[in-house]
């Protein structure tokens, strides 16, 4: 186990081998061997062997809180601390679990071909790198995948659940991707010398799409008044621009607007500028989007359907509460 600066062996007490594959805070979890092979889970200063009912070679890859996935010999399984759960994949033959995140494990079956999975909880995508002779997804955080496919040499992959992005060291034959959590990746990789080594990499965060929006959108007119005694509900609308088609793009429930900020209460679907295209219109309560007199700009953050940020501004007026003049009798 390696802390950023001290490398600590741990070894299993009377075993041949102890092999480690996965980390959650301060559980570990792997396998060792003595006269078979068994599942291990160790918390830092006890090591539990975990072995579902048969027998059998037995690996544990990923953990995450209580929950733990692995193999037994060829069959994957979910483990929650309690209850063993065969995973069969889309074909039931050849699964290995590697990696799980909440309710999402993913891992490869073998059908004659080696294919990834993605497994919900109830339904199993085949995952499947274009024009490769095989996919492995072997980790998971988040809706990023990452893991490692072949096309005559191995490749490191990570999707986001639309794009499949190679990840190849430069210096490298071969690139194994293995993990992720947040923007950092692990791995190994060959080198032209045929020696291999581990590496941690980081993901350079894709800055937000720039989108336009209009607040109080009213094609007559470019100036946006608000008034805050008035103006109980406020209309925002994402217009449709370029290629950026915010009705198919756009998730209403991730968008969020002012300094406050607030989400939606609902949405329309709409032509708001008259330009012949269809904008969404976000309604939100006024009140909620903390909006206040002096505020000039705001701003309206969201993602699409396929995780990727947007954020976008737009200017306004605050029209002043009216003053309240008490005459004297």
């Amino acid at each position: 186990m390696y802390d950023g600066t001290t490398y600590t062996p741990i070894d299993v007490p009377g075993a041949d081998d102890t092999v480690l594959f996965g980390i959650d805070g301060g559980n570990i979890v792997g396998s060792y061997a003595d006269s078979s092979a068994h599942g291990l889970l160790y918390d830092g200063s006890s090591y539990t062997p975990i072995d579902p009912p048969g027998g059998g070679i037995t690996i544990l890859f990923d953990i995450d809180g209580s929950m733990i996935v692995g193999r037994q010999d060829g069959d994957g399984f979910l483990y929650d601390g309690t209850t063993f759960t065969t995973l069969d994949g889309p074909t039931g033959t050849g699964v290995e679990a590697y990696g799980i995140d909440g309710s999402n494990i993913v891992g490869i079956y073998n059908d004659g071909t080696e294919h990834g999975f993605l497994y919900d909880g109830a339904t199993y995508t085949i995952l499947d790198v274009p024009g490769a002779t095989s996919t492995s997804a072997e980790g998971i955080d988040g809706n990023r995948i990452v893991g490692t496919y072949y096309d005559g040499v191995p490749h490191g992959f990570i999707y986001d659940g639309s794009t499949y992005t190679t990840l190849d060291i430069d210096i490298a034959t071969s690139t194994y991707v293995s993990g992720i959590y947040g923007n950092t990746i692990v791995g190994t990789y060959t080198d032209a010398s045929n020696n291999t080594y581990g590496f941690t990499a980081s993901l350079v965060p894709i800055p937000p799409t720039n989108v336009t929006i209009d607040i109080k959108p009213n094609w007559k007119t470019t100036v946006n008044e608000i008034d805050l005694k008035k103006d109980k509900n406020l209309k925002v609308a994402i217009l449709f621009e370029g290629d950026f088609d915010p009705v198919s793009q756009v998730d209403p429930s991730t968008v969020m607007f002012g300094p406050a900020p607030a989400s939606s209460s609902r949405y329309q679907v709409k032509d708001a500028d008259k330009d012949g295209d269809v904008d969404l219109i976000l309604i939100f309560k006024t009140n909620d989007t903390g909006i206040v007199c002096g505020h000039t700009e705001a701003t309206l953050t969201g993602q699409t359907y396929n995780g990727d940020d947007i954020t976008g501004s737009d200017t306004f007026t605050v029209v002043p509460l009216s003053l309240i003049h008490i005459s004297e009798p």
